[in-house]
């Protein structure tokens, strides 16, 4: 089992379906391109507004923020967990 302070990776995010004929819902992919760039990472930040806090997600390709989305935008999340340690996790 992971560490409890290891978060699980961002591998993919989706928008919502844009309810119009012939578009598609927003996707990023980890590797995936973006503008003809690959998209390196996709990292989760909160900002704190004081008496409420909103979800963000930054899209990285390279050192570049190439765009950012709000969770409340965002339909699907993909994950991959944090591998195991050695002597760590199930097993028979």
């Amino acid at each position: 089992m992971a560490e409890m302070n290891e978060k699980p990776a961002v591998t993919a995010i989706y928008g919502f379906e844009p309810q119009r004929e012939g578009a598609l819902p927003t996707a990023f992919v980890l590797g995936g391109k973006y503008r003809g760039q690959t998209i390196t990472a996709i990292e989760y930040t909160e900002h704190n507004y004081g008496d409420h806090g909103l979800g963000w997600y930054a899209i990285m390709c390279g050192d570049d923020l190439v765009a950012e989305i709000q969770a409340r935008a965002v339909a699907e999340v993909y994950y991959t967990q944090p591998a195991a340690r050695e002597g760590q996790g199930g097993g028979s």
